[in-house]
């Protein structure tokens, strides 16, 4: 599972509004699924445990990553910080979930 970082996050698809220091990632698009509305999508607004080379942190999913493959995360800048350095581009991890997918938000 590699993990991207994108910059600059703002209103998603989800409805959340995010910035660069927020702990938030985007799904793979097989995992998150074809919603007709993201915002009623049960991921969204869950929380998920990435662990890199350099430690882990606690995201929470906030939209879809249509490029990324089944597995992969797409992670703001501040969520990659905690778990990789920058200069490392896309890297290995493990990620789970960190709550019941079908619980209350």
């Amino acid at each position: 599972m590699l993990p991207t970082k994108t910059p600059q996050w703002d209103w998603t698809p989800s409805g959340w509004q995010n910035s660069d220091s927020d702990f938030v990632a985007s799904l793979n698009a097989p995992q998150f699924g074809n919603s007709i509305n993201p915002n009623a999508n049960l991921l969204c607004g869950q929380k998920a445990l990435v662990t890199g080379p350099k430690g882990s942190v606690t995201v929470t999913i906030v939209d879809k990553c249509p490029p990324c493959k089944s597995g992969d995360l797409d992670l703001s800048v501040g969520a990659f910080d905690q778990i990789a350095d920058q200069a490392a581009g896309r890297v290995p991890v493990r990620w789970t979930w960190t709550q019941n997918l079908f619980g209350c938000k």
